[in-house]
């Protein structure tokens, strides 16, 4: 064991002797004053924060033993510069370092918990993914949704995985063909639309053209008609008019000297129709 100022052997509580280790006293000694006086200072300010400064010196009891004899003697020693008052233990510096803070293996087992939980993650990712992509493919042809299903790719194309793999495989062959299929049945389409617009086309304008016919004819026939039409009209018009001009106004039978006569009257308003004169009894009516 090691032996203190008065020659006595000074053991640690571990069964290690208390001596101090030349590299490491020869380390403490390398440091510069800026580096002592920032640490100072350091202290300082944490014991001021803590509401109370700690003694200059602090009583410890040092404890020696050597083969069974113990020796307890009291003494002085300089406060602990990381400890404060009120701070049961400072777990970034001190003898309490690292208390508190997960070791290597807790982080091995958390990092092995993590990475299953993201394993169980993905696969069930994985298996959602790939029912969707083998849903959409079953689909009959018309409701098949090929923005739907690269959409799936896509995600599929990030989450990864061999069973998923196969999937996407499937579903782009699956994918091809029903493009394929889309665009000759697009070209079916309008050859057929094409078809039945030219037949329609067609029929429409033979209706058109025999329409065109029809009134010619229809007006050919109004044009024969209308000659008889007006001769007859004319004639039961001359007839009618002849009539009405030969009818007498008034006809009654007088006597005029002494003698048994018939007197007649008769209108002379054709006369005024034809040379565009005003009847005499008219002639207020007309003013």
């Amino acid at each position: 064991g090691g032996s203190n100022e008065d020659g006595e052997q000074v053991f640690s509580d571990d069964g290690s002797d208390g001596s101090i280790d030349e590299d490491e006293a020869a380390a403490d000694d390398s440091f510069d004053d800026e580096a002592v006086e920032r640490e100072e200072e350091e202290r300082l300010l944490k014991l001021l924060a803590a509401g109370k400064a700690s003694e200059p010196l602090k009583q410890s009891l040092a404890v020696y033993w050597t083969h069974g004899a113990i020796l307890q003697v009291p003494q002085q020693r300089d406060p602990d510069p990381n400890h404060i008052d009120g701070i049961f233990c400072r777990r970034e510096k001190g003898k309490w370092k690292g208390v508190g803070f997960p070791g290597e293996a807790m982080r091995k087992f958390q990092f092995g918990v993590e990475v299953e939980r993201k394993g169980k993650r993905l696969a069930r990712e994985r298996n959602r993914l790939g029912r969707q992509i083998r849903r959409e493919i079953k689909r009959s042809l018309g409701k098949i949704n090929p923005t739907k299903i690269r959409t799936l790719l896509d995600r599929a194309a990030i989450v990864k995985g061999s069973r998923l793999a196969l999937d996407c495989h499937t579903a782009e062959l699956f994918l091809t063909r029903h493009l394929e299929k889309d665009k000759y049945a697009r070209w079916v389409q309008r050859s057929v639309r094409g078809l039945f617009g030219r037949i329609k086309a067609k029929r429409r304008a033979g209706m058109m053209r025999a329409a065109y016919f029809h009134r010619i004819d229809f007006e050919r026939l109004v044009a024969q008609a209308s000659v008889s039409v007006v001769a007859e009209a004319l004639t039961v018009g001359v007839h009618r008019a002849t009539r009405h001009l030969i009818r007498p106004v008034r006809c009654s039978a007088r006597e005029l000297d002494g003698q048994r006569v018939v007197v007649s009257v008769f209108s002379l308003e054709h006369h005024d129709y034809v040379h565009h004169s005003t009847p005499v009894g008219r002639e207020d009516e007309g003013s």
